[in-house]
């Protein structure tokens, strides 16, 4: 009966000892999830120890940079609460991509050397420039710098602007001027002779168009005509002194008489 006893207590410490053991495993096995969630953060004291140690907790941040140039990070570190050590993992600085927008009348000369294919002395340039002009109408006007060509101007035009750009207007294309044509070469003509000549009219410069007639002969003409008081018809030239008769009947043919001569 005493041995049968004593087999009784010893499996009861044998499987309290199993339910202890299995309780240690389940606390353990909590303590190791609750440690991976949490990060300890050491300010200010001795590493080796956990005095003034800061748990928090570890959450996932996604931010967008938009302007600066790197982030550093921060050393993370974690604490095991067995051996009150600390452990620290330090992470390299994680450059960031910058894309640069910037207002080019406000912008300083820092800013834009920072801009593809500018550097600090086309930057200084085009601060001169616009401190010369007043401000930059357009993006376009940038290439008035000395020195920023189209192939610049091509690599940084997404990378600037100007609020309110003003663009002139533009200028009406003229038309061609109109294509002068070389006129011909018109010869002037001497004065013609008006026919019939008027007997009783004409001077001495009009009867001397007369065929024939010189004049000697135009004063013949108006010699006659003022002694007989006018011509009455055309052949009264066979009167005329020196006149022939073949000159006469010739004469016909491009004089008239149309009105008496005025009474002297």
């Amino acid at each position: 009966m005493k041995k049968s006893g004593s087999q009784k207590l010893t499996v009861v410490i044998s499987a309290s000892a199993a339910v202890i053991v299995l309780t240690v495993l389940l606390i353990s096995a909590f303590m190791q999830s609750e440690r991976d969630r949490y990060t300890v953060i050491s300010i200010g004291k001795n590493s080796e120890t956990s005095e003034n140690t800061t748990v928090v907790p570890v959450v996932p941040v996604e931010s967008e940079v938009t302007m600066s140039t790197t982030v550093t990070t921060v050393p993370l570190c974690t604490s095991a609460a067995s051996t009150e050590q600390t452990t620290c993992v330090s992470t390299d600085t994680v450059p960031v991509e910058t894309f640069l927008f910037l207002d080019i009348n406000n912008a300083s000369a820092a800013e834009l050397a920072a801009l593809p294919g500018i550097g600090d002395t086309l930057a200084e340039r085009i601060v001169q420039y616009r401190e010369g002009c007043g401000r930059f109408l357009n993006i376009e006007q940038i290439t008035g710098v000395n020195g920023i060509g189209n192939g610049i101007f091509n690599d940084i035009r997404e990378h600037i602007y100007v609020v309110d750009p003003i663009y002139p207007d533009p200028v009406p294309d003229e038309a061609p001027a109109a294509e002068v044509l070389p006129q011909p070469e018109v010869e002037e003509e001497a004065d013609q002779p008006i026919y019939p000549v008027d007997l009783n009219t004409a001077g001495i410069d009009e009867l001397m168009t007369l065929p024939g007639v010189d004049s000697s002969m135009a004063e013949n003409i108006i010699k006659l005509r003022d002694e007989i008081g006018g011509f009455k018809n055309t052949y009264e030239l066979l009167l005329v002194e020196g006149m022939s008769r073949e000159h006469a009947a010739e004469l016909t043919d491009y004089t008239v008489v149309n009105e008496q001569p005025a009474v002297q």
